[in-house]
């Protein structure tokens, strides 16, 4: 099977693939960061331990605020200002996205495949993936591509290389 789509991803797609590929480690830094904060209070106002209690308050809000702040900051300077083109080829063996000056090749055991709502994330690493933007594929094209990836997990063969950049 070959399917080929044309996108232009957009800058706010761009925000919106990365909040959603990196939601998991978010919530678990939140939550990590308002249980420092809750601790620092219960620790001044039961234990009476100002000091301890009070640092523990100030980490987990300065921690909460550079993750608001960090994340938007982090994401802005990720985005290009404008929308490029891509092309992505899906495969029996992988994925193929060409942008302008840049293509990768990706095969599926390198990869663990997650869908959203809007994406397709090709995790490379934990923290390190591809959005691959559902809408330019008509709704029988995704079904193919959910079949592909399913199908195309076999065992991992022998060597180092995961993904390979081309160009």
């Amino acid at each position: 099977m070959h399917i080929t789509a044309e996108y232009e991803i957009t800058p706010q797609e761009r925000a919106r693939a990365f909040r959603q590929g990196t939601a998991k480690q978010r919530r678990k830094a939140w939550a990590l960061c308002a249980l420092m904060s809750a601790l620092g209070v219960v620790e001044v106002r039961f234990l009476r331990q100002p000091v301890y209690g009070g640092m523990s308050l100030a980490v987990g809000l300065v921690a909460l605020g550079m993750l608001t702040v960090g994340t938007r900051t982090a994401v802005r300077d990720q985005t290009p200002p404008s929308s490029e083109p891509v092309e992505v080829t899906v495969t029996d063996t992988g994925v193929t996205l060409r942008r302008p000056g840049h293509t990768t090749e990706t095969a599926w055991w390198a990869v663990r495949f997650v869908e959203t709502a809007d994406f397709f994330l090709l995790y490379h690493a934990p923290r390190l993936f591809t959005p691959v933007l559902k809408r330019g594929f008509t709704p029988e094209q995704q079904t193919e591509v959910r079949a592909l990836a399913a199908a195309g997990r076999p065992a991992q063969p022998a060597g180092p290389s995961r993904a390979t950049a081309v160009g």
